[in-house]
């Protein structure tokens, strides 16, 4: 079921460290922070960022993707929809 509103999720240090093995791999933090054309605007985008170990990075991808851009975020979207989310308030 599609999940509305706030959730949090808890990864362990094995899986942050295969994320961003996984960027480095690819050379995520060389990649250009846009991949766009902006006479597209009706196409679906990803946006991705890791901030981790002294880096930072922050990527849209709309247009013209790297495969190994797209491979990544299929990845990490794999990743992600493995977790365990529950709904998060901060009251």
């Amino acid at each position: 079921a599609e999940k509305m509103g706030l959730y949090s999720t808890t990864f362990s240090e094995t899986q942050i460290e295969k994320i961003y093995n996984s960027a480095v791999e690819i050379g995520y933090f060389d990649l250009k922070n846009e991949y766009n054309d902006p006479q597209v605007s009706d196409l679906p985008s990803t946006i991705s960022r890791i901030n981790y170990n002294g880096q930072d990075q922050r990527i849209m991808a709309r247009n013209n993707v790297p495969e190994k851009l797209k491979i990544f975020h299929e990845t990490l979207a794999e990743i992600l929809l493995g977790q365990n989310w529950q709904p998060y308030s901060n009251r």
